[in-house]
């Protein structure tokens, strides 16, 4: 007997060891609620660091008209729950998201407000929140609903968000003739604490309605912030749920601050400028180099100074790169032109003129005047010839060498070589469509008639007349 009692107490002690050792899950959770016997799907955000053994806040937001449904996901797409994708690390709260389904069409139908109010009493239960700190937001449909339920739950919330919504029904067209109705919410709200964001070009939700409520809550004396985006449309909970300073404000309120708090009224109308991109400028030390294909370097990216970037292609083998980025774009210019190749010619004096070495910088040294001075440098007033001396040295024909029209055209004179011969460039590749033979320089002739067919000897063509064929260039 004493043997059955322990097997049966061991197999209990099995059973219960995944009770305690539960781990539970965190991000967006599948959750469901039955109201008035209608199974309604929601989620619920919880935190990555989120533990049983303390208290967490919880928001309860509401969802515009277009993430309405059956599925239970569409409203973790907009709003609250994107900013929360973007910036978890800014929400450590509990959030619970309901959705109203298709066959009803505002939050501020009762049993819409009822499913709400059960979703988020459940969640408060499963995840440990803390009832001295819930709070209420919604967007455009939801921010009606967030009126609705603040005015008929007034005692429930530490702080309420509305954002682009108002009080004044569009399906309930008599309430729009209700001048007192703004007073009635502000006396109900009291002075929980109130924040609203709204655009000041909505054309969905008019801006009127949200001055409206903020001037009777301060008339009311409750403690109220109104944040108008200038230039902003409907989409005023873009920029209102991606302000840093909004869970901050929340979790500043607790139900208990609220018993006693102080009158506060601010209105602020919010300009918007595009957000300037910080970046840190570490990021691009890792581009800084050169980059080469097949040994031959495309680009080189250097740093000037610390704001600034430069980015050249030189074109220089890899083995005569510099070893580090120039610092300057001098120092950059005078390296690329250091390291450009020269055509092979070993007497030519700029080849033999010392180069820095590779990763040093400074200009090229250039030829000495002396070395100028010879027949491959640029000519000296010295060495320019003369007008005579020109005249000699020239190929073209002078009046006594042009021959006449009568006289058969005789050989060019080869002007005499004062150079010494110079290795020539390698020439470059051939295209298919020219010839390999060079054309044959046109004659400098008088400006008289050419002499008959009859008059030119048969043995020796006209220069300008192609032997044969007609030149297939021409």
């Amino acid at each position: 007997m004493g043997l059955r009692r322990i097997f049966l107490f061991c197999f209990v002690s099995l059973l219960s060891l995944p009770a305690f050792a539960r781990h539970q899950d965190t991000g967006f959770l599948n959750r469901t609620i039955t109201v008035n016997g209608t199974q309604h799907k929601y989620e619920v955000y919880v935190p990555e660091g989120w533990s049983e053994h303390q208290r967490w806040p919880v928001i309860l937001f509401l969802h515009g008209s277009g993430e309405r449904g059956i599925d239970g996901m569409d409203q973790t797409q907009i709003g609250l729950p994107a900013a929360i994708r973007s910036h978890p690390e800014r929400w450590p709260f509990v959030v619970v998201m309901p959705q109203v389904p298709f066959h009803h069409h505002h939050w501020t139908d009762p049993d819409m407000m009822q499913m709400a109010i059960a979703a988020l009493d459940a969640s408060v239960k499963e995840f440990h929140g803390d009832p001295q700190r819930l709070y209420l937001t919604g967007l455009s449909l939801g921010g009606y609903g967030t009126w609705e339920i603040a005015k008929n739950w007034p005692h429930k919330f530490a702080a309420v968000v509305p954002v682009c919504g108002g009080v004044f029904w569009s399906y309930a067209p008599d309430r729009w003739h209700d001048t007192d109705l703004p007073e009635q919410y502000a006396r109900a709200i009291g002075r929980t604490p109130v924040w609203i964001f709204h655009g000041s070009e909505d054309p969905v939700v008019i801006p009127r309605q949200a001055t409206l409520l903020y001037e009777a809550l301060k008339a009311n004396g409750g403690n109220v912030r109104f944040w108008e985006y200038a230039g902003v449309r409907h989409n005023a909970w873009d920029k209102a749920y991606a302000d840093p300073d909004l869970p901050h404000w929340l979790l500043s309120h607790t139900l208990s601050q609220n018993a006693n708090p102080q009158p506060l009224a601010e209105r602020i109308l919010v300009p918007v400028h595009p957000i300037p991109a910080k970046i840190n400028p570490e990021i691009y030390d890792a581009y800084i180099g050169q980059y080469e294909d097949q040994g031959i370097i495309q680009t080189t990216i250097y740093r000037q100074d610390r704001g600034n970037f430069f980015k050249s292609n030189n074109g220089a083998p890899a083995h005569a790169a510099l070893a580090r980025p120039a610092a300057s774009i001098n120092d950059f210019r005078s390296n690329a032109s250091a390291a450009r190749p020269v055509a092979e010619n070993t007497n030519h004096p700029v080849n033999n003129a010392a180069r820095p070495e590779a990763g040093q910088s400074g200009t090229m040294n250039r030829p000495s005047p002396a070395q100028r001075a010879t027949p491959t440098a640029r000519p000296t007033p010295e060495t320019r010839p003369t007008p005579e001396t020109r005249a000699t040295a020239t190929a073209r024909p002078t009046p006594e060498t042009r021959p006449t029209p009568a006289q058969p055209q005789q050989q060019r004179p080869v002007a005499p070589q004062q150079r010494p011969a110079v290795q020539p460039r390698p020439e470059p590749q051939q295209q298919a469509h020219y010839s390999a033979q060079p054309r044959p320089e046109p004659q400098h002739t008088q400006p008289q008639a050419h002499p008959a067919p009859e008059s030119r000897p048969e043995s020796q063509p006209h220069a300008s007349e192609p032997h044969g064929e007609e030149h297939p260039h021409r």
